[in-house]
């Protein structure tokens, strides 16, 4: 009886494994495109947290995307170390500064503020929808020409 149970832990664990694995094959390929219509290389994508960065970079200055996502590393061992007051403004502004790229990313490539809101509660699908559909990149230009507006 014992050993059933083994065996659909194992199941179980072997499904989520997959699922898990693929999605972030799917999530890596899409990124991928997105990187190659901002005239990255492909690679990139499937690269963890420098990923994170370039998509810093395709929607912010070139630095900026590796200070940001050291702050929000941070925050996670800040997090870790420390409970409070300061953890949770930290965690506040991993999340303000997320929605900021979302944001900033869909007007780079020509989204609406609906795109962007799609982008912040489902990134994965709308990652895939950048990634594939036939969007180019307009590149920081089209932030600055808005910022300049304000």
């Amino acid at each position: 009886m014992r050993q059933e149970g083994d065996l659909t832990r194992i199941i179980i664990f072997l499904a989520v494994t997959a699922a898990v694995v693929l999605l972030y094959v799917v999530f890596s390929i899409a990124q991928s495109k997105i990187f190659k219509k901002a005239s990255l290389p492909g690679w990139m994508g499937f690269v963890p947290y420098f990923s994170t960065v370039k998509l810093f970079d395709i929607s912010w200055e070139a630095k900026r995307g590796l200070i940001f996502l050291g702050i929000v590393t941070f925050s996670s061992f800040f997090a870790a170390v420390f409970f409070g007051i300061p953890t949770a403004i930290m965690n506040v502004y991993s999340v303000v500064l997320y929605i900021n790229m979302c944001l900033r990313l869909a007007k780079a490539f020509g989204k609406s503020g609906k795109f962007a809101a799609g982008l912040i509660l489902l990134p994965f699908v709308f990652l895939m929808i950048l990634g594939f559909d036939k969007s180019e990149y307009l590149g920081k230009q089209s932030l600055k020409t808005e910022e300049e507006h304000l």
